[in-house]
């Protein structure tokens, strides 16, 4: 997925995975991520547990 704005993601429980481009990155409780969202971009939970966090996207989103 990708589209206008920057997104902002603070993970508070569980673990993502989260592919940003032609990387990936594991994502735990306490970690925050930022990228401008017209990066192509997914996040992925493999774990058994629910992920929760926080996340808003800014700028221009349509």
């Amino acid at each position: 997925m990708r589209h206008g704005g920057a997104e902002y993601g603070y993970l508070t429980s569980g673990e993502l995975i989260l592919t940003l481009g032609f990387d990936e990155y594991t994502v735990r409780p306490g970690d925050a991520v930022c990228f401008e969202s017209t990066t192509p971009h997914r996040y992925r939970n493999d774990g058994e547990v629910p992920a929760v966090g926080v996340w808003f996207v800014s700028g221009d989103v349509q």
